[in-house]
């Protein structure tokens, strides 16, 4: 395994409220595919959010990719769901209130298998990349 610390993995000002009948239910910014080829979903071992120090409950998240919406837990069975190298996936937070205004320290941390790098029959290897990054929301 090898980890990478990125700053361009979480896309310059992205973070704004999710709004449904003008009332905010949460949050939401955008990441890139931090890796060289096209993967799919399932190759997502492991992805975490903590936004100002504070871990976010994964089932608190929804990936949201292709125009279409997952749970962190539905990835790893998504096969034929593909992550190309340029498209942006957005990451949606619920959380009634949303943010507050002003500026927030943002932190992912995935967990990527390279589904072609297996060794020993069952293991591969897998790259895990986090990112900080301080975004503002108004």
């Amino acid at each position: 395994m090898s980890v990478t610390v990125l700053n361009d993995f979480i896309c310059d000002s992205s973070l704004e409220h999710h709004l449904v009948d003008a009332k905010k239910l949460g949050y939401q910014f955008q990441i890139r595919l931090c890796f060289y080829r096209t993967l799919s979903l399932s190759c997502i071992e492991a992805l975490s959010v903590k936004v100002d120090g504070i871990q976010i409950n994964p089932d608190d998240i929804s990936f949201q990719l292709n125009n279409k919406s997952f749970l962190i837990a539905e990835l790893k069975d998504l096969f034929a769901e593909w992550w190309y190298v340029l498209d942006k996936a957005t990451l949606l937070v619920s959380q009634f209130g949303g943010l507050l205004p002003g500026k927030h320290e943002l932190e992912v941390s995935t967990t990527i298998r390279g589904p072609y790098m297996n060794y020993h029959g069952d293991k591969y290897l897998t790259f895990t990349e986090i990112a900080n990054k301080t975004l503002s929301i108004s």
